[in-house]
C-alpha cells in the first residue's frame, strides 16, 4: 500500500463531483517501509506519536492523521495547539480524553471511530484505511436508517390519525364509548410501534456483533 506520511486538511481537496482527493505525495512511500528509515518530514501537529518520535511511519500513522482530520471537521479546531515538541508529545498522550470531551455533541458510534483512530498506541488503531472507511460507512448507514424509520412511522401513523378524527366526530355525535374504544386502539398501536423501535438494535451494533472488529482494538504490534 501507500503511506502518505503528511495527511492533513491542506492536502485534501474537493473535486467538482464533491468527492475528496488526497494531494501532495511528495514524501509518500509505497510497499513495505524499511524499519531503519527515519523520515521526520511532515507537519508535526498531524504526526502520530511514533512518527513524531522518529520511528518509521506506517499505515497506522496515516490512520492517526485521519483521526485528527476528522476531529477538525467535527469541531472546527485542531486537536493540538502546542508550540514545542515536548508539549505536543504530552497532548498526544491525552488525545483520546481531550477528544472525547470535545466530541460529546456527535453520535456515539462516530465519536468512537474518531477516538479509535487517535489512540497513542499504533496497534490500538484500525488496521487499515479500508477498516476505517467501513466503520464510517456503518455510522452513515445508521443515520440514514434512522431517518427512514421516522418516515416509516409517520406513514404508518396516518391511519391512526384518521381514527382520531373519527373518534372526535363520534364523540360529538354523543357516542362517547365508541370514541373511547377508537382512542384505545390508537394508543395501543402507538405503544406497539414504540416497543418495536426500542428493541431494534442500532445498525452499527448489528453489523459489528459478528466479528467484533469495530468494538475491540487490534492489539497487534
Amino acid at each position: 500500500g501507500v503511506v502518505h506520511r503528511d495527511l492533513k486538511p491542506a492536502n485534501i481537496m474537493l473535486r467538482p463531483d464533491g468527492r475528496a482527493a488526497l494531494m501532495d505525495f511528495g514524501i509518500a512511500a509505497t510497499g513495505d517501509i524499511d524499519e531503519g528509515e527515519r523520515v521526520t518530514e511532515g507537519t508535526p501537529h498531524y504526526m502520530a506519536p511514533e512518527q513524531l518520535g522518529g520511528e518509521a511511519a506506517s499505515i497506522a500513522s496515516d490512520i492517526y492523521a485521519l483521526g485528527l482530520v476528522m476531529y477538525e471537521i467535527f469541531t472546527g479546531r485542531r486537536l493540538f495547539d502546542a508550540k514545542a515538541a515536548h508539549d505536543l508529545t504530552e497532548q498526544q498522550r491525552d488525545a483520546p480524553t481531550i477528544g472525547a470531551s470535545r466530541l460529546d455533541a456527535i453520535a456515539a458510534p462516530l465519536r468512537d471511530t474518531v477516538l479509535r483512530c487517535l489512540q497513542p498506541a499504533s496497534g490500538a488503531r484500525p488496521a487499515s484505511a479500508a477498516e476505517s472507511a467501513s466503520m464510517l460507512q456503518v455510522v452513515l448507514l445508521e443515520a440514514t436508517s434512522r431517518w427512514r424509520r421516522i418516515v416509516q412511522i409517520v406513514v404508518q401513523s396516518l391511519p391512526m390519525f384518521a381514527l382520531l378524527v373519527a373518534a372526535s366526530l363520534i364523540f360529538r355525535a354523543n357516542r362517547p364509548w365508541t370514541a373511547v374504544l377508537l382512542l384505545a386502539i390508537v394508543a395501543a398501536t402507538f405503544a406497539l410501534l414504540w416497543l418495536v423501535e426500542r428493541k431494534r438494535p442500532p445498525m452499527w451494533m448489528a453489523a459489528t456483533s459478528g466479528s467484533g472488529s469495530a468494538n475491540s482494538y487490534n492489539t497487534r504490534d
